[in-house]
């Protein structure tokens, strides 16, 4: 959540969940804030999350809304209410509950999803394929080896990239997918691959079809991620050519997975 909020811009939300824990200390751990045993007070609530429970839910919650909400207007109202209610002079603390797993914050962030368009640099799609990256099941996201099949050095240069090519080579224009709206499908959410940067420079702009063999070489041939690609990319192509459905069937699908990385993928980190 602190490297979402640090990253996002978004440090008056930090200020709120600041708040509420230097309130905690007071009334929980010392109200004389003893350094040692706030040290340790934050050496737990970074390792044990079977500790200090109501706090891991704060941040769930705060992590939750900054990943939907569209801009930083709502976190940031739900930050001043924390701020408000958890200040120098209140007896107790307020956690101020409320549930951010709602339709009208699911639409927004499918309205924001659909017309998202490619920014190497946004952290909130980066962070989201990566949770699903390091899920190891499509049907329930639960953190698996996904480090085992990169080097350390590979999973922190990972980055979006175009798997259909934004721009094509003038000699082989009938190996490339093509229509209209061709610029605005392929910088779409649905042409979407997080690669390690050794890959994402020697794959170029291949067709399609090649990134695959692109993905085996990374190490993330196997994951299921990669597997239900395939699959759409097979039963939505021409001539190994992907059609506009694929990118749409994709894009559905990621937004539904992304949904479920923010509903019960959260990890405190």
């Amino acid at each position: 959540m602190i490297h979402l909020l640090s990253a996002l811009g978004q440090f008056g939300v930090l200020v709120g969940v600041t708040n509420v824990i230097f309130k905690y200390i007071e009334i929980n751990i010392s109200n004389q804030f003893e350094p040692s045993k706030v040290k340790a007070f934050f050496e737990e609530l970074k390792t044990q999350e079977e500790k200090h429970v109501e706090l891991h839910k704060l941040s769930t919650r705060v992590w939750q809304l900054s990943m939907q909400a569209p801009s930083a207007e709502l976190p940031r109202e739900y930050a001043a209410k924390l701020i408000k209610a958890n200040n120098v002079n209140s007896t107790d603390i307020d956690f101020h509950e409320v549930d951010f797993i709602t339709k009208k914050l699911k639409g927004e962030l499918n309205t924001w999803l659909d017309n998202w368009r490619y920014n190497k640099n946004d952290i909130k799609v980066c962070l989201l394929f990566a949770r699903l990256i390091k899920s190891s099941s499509k049907e329930l996201l639960t953190e698996n080896n996904f480090k085992m099949s990169l080097s350390d050095s590979d999973v922190e240069r990972l980055h979006l990239d175009h798997m259909e090519p934004s721009s094509v080579p003038e000699h082989n224009k009938g190996s490339y997918f093509d229509s209209e709206d061709r610029q605005v499908t392929v910088n779409g959410i649905g042409n979407m691959f997080p690669l390690p940067g050794n890959l994402n420079i020697s794959k170029s702009n291949k067709p399609l079809i090649e990134v695959f063999d692109y993905l085996d070489k990374s190490g993330l041939g196997s994951h299921w991620l990669v597997s239900e690609t395939k699959v759409l990319f097979e039963n939505h192509s021409y001539n190994n050519i992907p059609k506009n459905d694929f990118f749409l069937k994709r894009k559905a699908f990621l937004k539904d997975k992304f949904y479920q990385a923010i509903v019960y993928g959260f990890t405190v980190r």
